[in-house]
């Protein structure tokens, strides 16, 4: 606040105070009348003051009883403002005329006042994507005083009441704004301060934050071959790049590339067949990344399936597959080189194919128009043919005894996996008559043959109405079974603990022996010891030293795995026992003990002698 004061001539009494103060644009001067009292009587007192303020002049009179009593009066004349805007160094001139008796006189004032700094410049702004915003501007009128600080603002509408932003600590004409909200217009303005108070807001500026990119839209994507795929999309915004990205049947997502530029397309050639691919898209510019697109899903060619299986049904024939690839919406069926079914699920049933040919099915795997390869065949299945002829033939080739049956058996051989119903089995004696037997399912019949060589074959059948072809000719040689008789031991009294065993073969087609068996077995019925042979050999000697007592030779013999009944001859051991044996006693000094020797005793016969040593303390 600048105030000056004015008195009358003659009468200093009297006074006209004047006070100019600023606040912000606008100047007030206010003028005060005051009487200091000295004891004077009344007076007539007049004053005329005239306020100029930047030019704007106000004029005023005032007629004043001066009360005496010594007191002191002030009272205010009159209050002038005017907004003289923000330009710095004001004039303001006061003159006031005095009337008063018994003085009077004229007195004037000039007096420059200050008023807040002036505008700063319009600031100018540049953006640095996606979101700094630089502001710079001419600095304001320092208006006498110089400009402590500037006060900075940002909103996204001109008013300045929405998403303000304020900093009062501006140290300079230039301001970094940081993360401006995207995709919005920013508006800026900056005042100065002094000593004074805040200047004035210049024109406001503005600029246009981008916001960031759209995502991209309708993304398809279009197979090329199992090792390429071609995406494209829709823009949505001015992209510098595009980041593409894929999961592998369900996987987590892998960026695949970058589509440069404001592109609008991409070529995967990275994929591989029997997979499913999923993709996502996203825009960039220097606002930054956009979100995903929408995903885009893509099959390749499915693998072929595998473990084709063909199982009769009835008059149907079922076809499955052991795998199939994970994505596969429907199959084609193949039966030979004719394609009988497509576009079916599996298990799929070929309803009552032809029963009178073979049927062999292959499968492949399809998804959506695209199809894969054939599989391997399956398993040929016939649904009511002739069996193959039987095998397994037993026997062939053997020998058969002519004191039993001779069981002929086979194995049936379906081509419809249908069981045997039916079967004939015929033999003869080598270019003979055919001998006929039936039967139903058994897979063996037996026969009484008579001694001599025969061949056989049989065939059989199954739900279809024909017999199979006749099996192969297979060969049987009925022999009477062999015999043996033990000549050694006879039977009779046997008087050595060693015993040699002997027999004789005997065959009645003379055909020769091929292998022995034989046991000894002791008087309660054990078997203490078996010995075996081949070929022809007919005598051993038994390993175990008999005692007196009952014993039992048990020998047999084959020949070409028919063996002969067993043939015993019991006999009983009796025989002189050894007299004691005679030991000599020797004493050997340097081992310090007796050397014992035993010796046959006299009388009987030692078959083996056992001999020990012993020391005495």
């Amino acid at each position: 606040m600048t105030s000056w004061e004015v008195s009358a001539s003659g009468v200093s009494a009297y006074k006209v105070i004047i006070e100019a103060t600023v606040s912000g644009s606008t100047v007030t001067v206010k003028a005060k009348w005051r009487r200091d009292s000295y004891g004077y009587s009344s007076y007539s007192a007049y004053a005329t003051v005239k306020v100029t303020i930047d030019g704007t002049t106000w004029s005023d009179t005032w007629n004043f009883s001066a009360p005496g009593g010594g007191s002191i009066s002030t009272k205010t004349l009159m209050t002038k403002s005017k907004n003289v805007g923000y330009k710095g160094t004001v004039n303001v001139r006061v003159v006031v005329d005095f009337d008063v008796s018994p003085g009077s006189g004229s007195i004037s004032k000039n007096v420059d006042v200050s008023t807040t700094p002036g505008k700063p410049g319009k600031p100018s702004l540049s953006l640095t994507l996606p979101d700094v915003i630089k502001a710079d501007w001419s600095n304001a009128a320092s208006n006498g005083d110089s400009v402590d600080l500037y006060w900075g603002q940002t909103a996204t509408d001109s008013a300045f009441t929405e998403n303000l932003r304020e900093d009062k600590d501006l140290p300079g004409s230039a301001w970094t704004i940081h993360s401006a909200p995207l995709g919005k217009r920013v508006y800026v303005r900056s005042k100065a301060h002094n000593d004074n108070g805040w200047g004035a807001y210049p024109d406001t500026a503005y600029i246009d934050v981008p916001p960031k990119p759209s995502a991209p839209s309708a993304l398809a994507v279009t197979r090329v071959s199992d090792s390429q795929q071609s995406l494209t999309w829709t823009r949505n915004s001015t992209y510098t790049s595009v980041i593409v990205q894929r999961s592998t049947n369900g996987g987590a997502w892998q960026s695949v590339g970058t589509a440069a530029g404001n592109a609008a397309a991409f070529s995967d050639a990275t994929t591989s067949g029997n997979l499913k691919y999923q993709y996502r898209v996203a825009g960039v510019n220097g606002s930054g990344q956009s979100g995903w697109s929408d995903t885009a899903t893509i099959y390749t060619t499915p693998a072929a399936p595998t473990g084709v299986k063909a199982t009769r049904k009835g008059d149907d024939i079922v076809i499955s597959a052991g795998w199939v690839s994970a994505y596969a919406t429907s199959f084609d069926v193949m039966d030979g080189s004719t394609v009988v079914a497509t576009g079916v699920s599996l298990p799929w049933t070929d309803v009552d194919p032809d029963k009178l040919v073979t049927h062999t099915y292959k499968v492949r795997a399809k998804v959506g128009s695209i199809t894969g390869g054939w599989s391997a065949a399956s398993n040929t299945v016939q649904l009511l043919a002739p069996p193959n002829a039987p095998g397994g033939l037993k026997p062939n080739g053997g020998l058969s005894p002519s004191d039993g049956v001779v069981r002929f058996s086979w194995v049936h051989n379906p081509v419809d996996s249908s069981d045997q119903t039916a079967f004939e089995l015929r033999y003869r004696v080598p270019a003979g008559s055919w001998t006929t037997v039936t039967g139903t399912t058994a897979e063996f019949v037996d026969v009484d043959l008579d001694v001599g060589s025969w061949e056989w074959q049989v065939r059989t059948k199954g739900a279809y109405v024909d017999f199979s072809p006749w099996s192969s000719t297979a060969t049987v040689e009925v022999i009477d079974r062999p015999g043996v008789a033990i000549t050694q031991p006879t039977g009779d009294e046997w008087n050595s603990s060693t015993l040699p065993v002997a027999w004789t073969w005997f065959q009645a087609q003379d055909r020769p022996q091929s292998a022995w068996q034989a046991q000894l077995v002791d008087s309660a019925s054990n078997v203490v010891e078996t010995r075996s042979g081949s070929g022809a050999g007919n005598s051993f000697t038994v390993n175990q030293r008999l005692t007196e007592g009952d014993w039992t030779v048990n020998v047999r013999a084959a020949t070409g795995g028919i063996w002969s009944d067993w043939a015993t001859v019991t006999f009983p051991v009796a025989f002189i026992p050894p007299a004691p044996p005679a030991f000599t006693g020797l004493w050997d000094e340097s081992q310090g003990g007796v050397l014992l020797t035993a010796a046959e005793g006299s009388g009987g016969q030692a078959v083996y002698v056992d001999a020990w040593y012993a020391e005495f303390a």
